[in-house]
Protein backbone atom coordinates (compact mmCIF):
# COMPACT_ATOMS: atom_id res chain seq x y z
CA UNK A 1 0.00 0.00 0.00
CA UNK A 2 1.95 3.17 -1.28
CA UNK A 3 5.72 1.72 -0.52
CA UNK A 4 4.54 2.26 3.74
CA UNK A 5 6.38 -0.09 5.76
CA UNK A 6 3.89 -3.12 7.26
CA UNK A 7 3.88 -2.02 10.85
CA UNK A 8 1.88 0.67 9.46
CA UNK A 9 -0.75 -0.74 7.79
CA UNK A 10 -4.36 -1.87 8.83
CA UNK A 11 -5.64 -5.15 6.82
CA UNK A 12 -9.64 -6.09 6.65
CA UNK A 13 -8.80 -9.72 6.32
CA UNK A 14 -10.17 -13.43 8.31
CA UNK A 15 -7.03 -15.31 7.17
CA UNK A 16 -5.89 -15.48 10.98
CA UNK A 17 -2.48 -17.21 9.89
CA UNK A 18 -1.23 -13.77 7.81
CA UNK A 19 -2.60 -11.54 10.95
CA UNK A 20 -0.21 -13.95 13.91
CA UNK A 21 2.90 -14.33 11.32
CA UNK A 22 2.68 -10.35 10.41
CA UNK A 23 3.07 -6.57 11.65
CA UNK A 24 -0.46 -5.76 10.68
CA UNK A 25 -2.87 -4.34 12.53
CA UNK A 26 -6.42 -5.54 11.48
CA UNK A 27 -9.53 -3.23 10.49
CA UNK A 28 -11.89 -6.21 12.13
CA UNK A 29 -11.56 -8.84 14.41
CA UNK A 30 -11.99 -11.98 12.93
CA UNK A 31 -13.92 -13.31 16.32
CA UNK A 32 -15.47 -11.01 18.42
CA UNK A 33 -14.28 -12.40 21.77
CA UNK A 34 -10.87 -11.40 20.66
CA UNK A 35 -11.74 -7.50 19.89
CA UNK A 36 -10.93 -5.11 22.10
CA UNK A 37 -13.86 -2.80 23.14
CA UNK A 38 -11.66 0.31 22.03
CA UNK A 39 -11.27 -1.27 18.19
CA UNK A 40 -15.55 -0.82 18.12
CA UNK A 41 -15.92 -4.39 17.24
CA UNK A 42 -20.12 -3.92 16.32
CA UNK A 43 -19.84 -0.27 14.47
CA UNK A 44 -16.90 -1.58 12.25
CA UNK A 45 -19.41 -4.26 11.28
CA UNK A 46 -22.23 -2.18 10.65
CA UNK A 47 -19.92 -0.13 8.50
CA UNK A 48 -18.48 -3.05 6.46
CA UNK A 49 -22.03 -4.54 5.77
CA UNK A 50 -22.96 -1.03 4.81
CA UNK A 51 -20.18 -0.98 2.09
CA UNK A 52 -20.83 -4.74 1.18
CA UNK A 53 -23.91 -3.14 -0.73
CA UNK A 54 -21.81 -1.28 -3.06
CA UNK A 55 -21.60 -2.10 -6.35
CA UNK A 56 -20.24 0.69 -8.60
CA UNK A 57 -16.26 1.34 -7.57
CA UNK A 58 -16.10 4.86 -7.42
CA UNK A 59 -19.00 5.03 -4.94
CA UNK A 60 -17.04 2.54 -3.02
CA UNK A 61 -13.62 4.84 -3.40
CA UNK A 62 -15.86 7.47 -2.28
CA UNK A 63 -16.88 5.69 1.09
CA UNK A 64 -13.39 4.23 1.93
CA UNK A 65 -12.03 7.67 1.85
CA UNK A 66 -14.66 9.38 4.10
CA UNK A 67 -13.92 6.70 6.73
CA UNK A 68 -11.28 8.08 9.14
CA UNK A 69 -10.38 4.50 9.91
CA UNK A 70 -10.62 2.77 6.63
CA UNK A 71 -8.34 -0.49 5.93
CA UNK A 72 -5.22 0.10 3.80
CA UNK A 73 -5.46 -3.32 1.96
CA UNK A 74 -8.20 -5.70 2.24
CA UNK A 75 -7.11 -9.79 1.87
CA UNK A 76 -11.17 -11.13 1.02
CA UNK A 77 -12.28 -14.58 -0.10
CA UNK A 78 -12.46 -14.60 -3.69
CA UNK A 79 -15.33 -17.03 -4.83
CA UNK A 80 -15.58 -15.49 -8.02
CA UNK A 81 -18.58 -13.90 -7.86
CA UNK A 82 -18.05 -12.12 -4.22
CA UNK A 83 -15.32 -10.99 -2.66
CA UNK A 84 -15.97 -12.67 1.38
CA UNK A 85 -14.91 -11.08 5.14
CA UNK A 86 -16.41 -13.79 7.50
CA UNK A 87 -16.35 -12.93 11.27
CA UNK A 88 -17.74 -14.87 14.62
CA UNK A 89 -19.63 -13.11 16.63
CA UNK A 90 -19.75 -14.66 20.64
CA UNK A 91 -23.01 -15.00 22.17
CA UNK A 92 -21.66 -15.81 25.89
CA UNK A 93 -24.88 -17.44 27.29
CA UNK A 94 -25.28 -19.98 24.31
CA UNK A 95 -21.21 -20.06 23.84
CA UNK A 96 -21.52 -20.26 20.71
CA UNK A 97 -19.96 -18.28 17.86
CA UNK A 98 -22.31 -17.78 14.78
CA UNK A 99 -20.51 -16.90 11.52
CA UNK A 100 -21.27 -13.65 10.25
CA UNK A 101 -20.36 -12.92 6.36
CA UNK A 102 -19.71 -9.80 4.83
CA UNK A 103 -20.25 -10.03 1.31
CA UNK A 104 -18.90 -7.42 -1.51
CA UNK A 105 -19.37 -7.11 -4.92
CA UNK A 106 -16.56 -7.45 -6.98
CA UNK A 107 -17.48 -5.07 -9.29
CA UNK A 108 -17.16 -2.64 -5.92
CA UNK A 109 -13.32 -2.74 -6.49
CA UNK A 110 -12.36 -2.79 -10.15
CA UNK A 111 -11.70 0.83 -12.12
CA UNK A 112 -8.77 2.70 -11.60
CA UNK A 113 -9.39 3.52 -7.53
CA UNK A 114 -8.51 -0.39 -7.10
CA UNK A 115 -5.32 -2.46 -7.52
CA UNK A 116 -6.22 -6.02 -7.20
CA UNK A 117 -3.82 -9.63 -7.18
CA UNK A 118 -5.74 -12.66 -6.86
CA UNK A 119 -3.78 -15.67 -5.23
CA UNK A 120 -4.84 -18.77 -3.57
CA UNK A 121 -8.56 -18.12 -3.09
CA UNK A 122 -8.15 -14.62 -1.86
CA UNK A 123 -7.92 -11.32 -3.88
CA UNK A 124 -5.57 -8.50 -2.09
CA UNK A 125 -7.15 -5.30 -2.67
CA UNK A 126 -5.19 -1.71 -1.86
CA UNK A 127 -7.46 1.16 -2.59
CA UNK A 128 -5.43 4.10 -4.21
CA UNK A 129 -7.82 7.07 -4.64
CA UNK A 130 -7.88 9.01 -1.99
Amino acid sequence: AGGRPADTLTVLTDYAELLVTTPYSDYEQWWELYASPLGEYQKRLATLQAIARLRNPQEMARQLTRMSDAPDVLILHDDGARLIFQTSSYLPRSNTSPVRTVAFHTSAFTGPCFVTVRAGGYAVIAPKCS
